[in-house]
């Protein structure tokens, strides 16, 4: 009985000792089941060839890599659209920005700069509209959450809702940095 326990706690062992959780899919019937790397087709199990997972693995570098090259492009546009808006530039920079928002449609901080430009061209409608999108994206960014809140009620303002403006430098003033 002893070695019985003594077994069972091994082999639980062994398979929690796993270096990933391997997903099962299964198609239907007649179907192979996939999990990682092995194969069951029924029939047998068949290992993916090694040449197959390098090949999966440089593709996954390879998005790894687009990813980052795309937050550099961003970054390179945002700093290009701050430089119009010094020079008082502003539909140059939202041109610009407005390419970085094709680039990179998630990345909040375009819709900040955005929200700004459109607020400096006296266009307070748009500002509040990119604010709404900036703050549903930037989760987890205190400081650009309350920036966004700022320009909001300055957005807010500009087309009379002054109550609305207020609550909004509210939850400005309530996000702790």
């Amino acid at each position: 009985m002893r070695f019985f326990w003594m077994g069972l706690v091994l082999v639980t062992m062994v398979g929690c000792a796993t270096h990933q959780n391997v997903p099962v899919v299964s198609g239907g019937q007649n179907e192979p089941v996939y999990q990682g790397n092995v194969i069951n087709n029924g029939n047998g199990v068949y290992i993916k060839p090694q040449e197959e997972r390098k090949a999966l693995n440089a593709k996954s570098l390879d998005t790894q890599k687009s990813r980052h090259d795309t937050k550099l492009g961003v970054v390179k546009l945002l700093a290009s659209a701050e430089s119009y808006a010094l020079k008082k530039k502003y539909g140059q920079a939202q041109s610009v920005l407005e390419r970085a928002q094709r680039i990179d449609p998630k990345e909040p901080k375009v819709y900040y700069e955005l929200a700004v430009i459109h607020l400096k061209k006296n266009q307070p409608r748009q500002a509040e509209q990119l604010c709404k999108k900036g703050l549903s994206l930037s989760h987890g960014n205190p400081i650009l959450q309350k920036e966004l809140w700022v320009v909001m009620a300055k957005a807010l303002d500009a087309q009379g809702k002054s109550q609305k403006a207020q609550r909004a430098l509210q939850r400005a003033y309530q996000i702790k940095v």
